[in-house]
């Protein structure tokens, strides 16, 4: 999902956030960074790129911008940051499982911390303290999360069921919400969307519909 993202502040960024669910075949890449590259954006993340540690320069590509990754020593998970080549970037923290990569940007005097996750589908609190620790341990002036949460933030407008026996849904835990409360974060799609239910993930097994947020601002 794309968009551009205004801040309080002098800094607007436009940004992608995707969850591409593996990028080992060349040719699944070529079009996805065709396609991003025609784009233009300052900011991408992709999350489950499923590039292990010894392959992570099958991400690199110069037009797309300089490449930030955290890649599992498996194929599987990894996420990736992509910054526009005239926008200066550093990275300040990432985890060696493919599940998190940081970078913050300074532009017009003001430091934007951007953070791609890819969350446990599983139990998430210490996966959310721990990330919560590393922010708190970074001076930014803003902040945004990109990622697949594996959860929704509202249940009533982000899922829905069709199956008789489906399971509650998967709401992100308690200290991911503080965390949102801390930093006034908001589901950037739910902004412009406050009430409209669209879908950005079908469940086959719960035979149900769900909306990640595709980045918190």
């Amino acid at each position: 999902m794309s968009q551009t993202t205004p801040m309080m502040s002098k800094v607007s960024l436009s940004c992608f956030s995707n969850n591409v669910n593996g990028l080992n075949s060349p040719s699944k890449r070529n079009r996805l960074f065709n396609k991003l590259r025609k784009g233009k954006f300052s900011v991408i993340a992709l999350q489950e790129t499923h590039i292990d540690q010894n392959h992570i320069n099958y991400l690199e590509n110069t037009n797309l911008g300089k490449v930030f990754v955290s890649a599992d020593v498996q194929k599987k998970r990894g996420v990736a940051l992509y910054i526009d080549h005239n926008i200066k970037a550093e990275e300040r923290f990432k985890d060696r499982e493919g599940r998190v990569i940081a970078v913050r940007l300074e532009t017009e005097g003001e430091k934007t911390l951007l953070v791609n996750i890819y969350a446990p589908n599983g139990p998430k609190s210490k996966f959310i303290n721990k990330l919560k620790d590393n922010i708190n341990k970074t001076e930014f002036d803003h902040l945004i999360i990109f990622g697949d949460f594996n959860g929704v933030v509202d249940k009533t407008l982000d899922k829905t069921f069709k199956a008789k026996n489906s399971k509650v849904a998967s709401s992100l835990p308690k200290n991911f919400m503080a965390l949102m409360d801390e930093y006034d974060l908001v589901d950037s799609w739910r902004e412009f969307n406050p009430d409209l239910k669209d879908y950005t993930y079908y469940s086959s097994r719960h035979q149900s519909l769900q909306h990640s947020p595709p980045y918190l601002i």
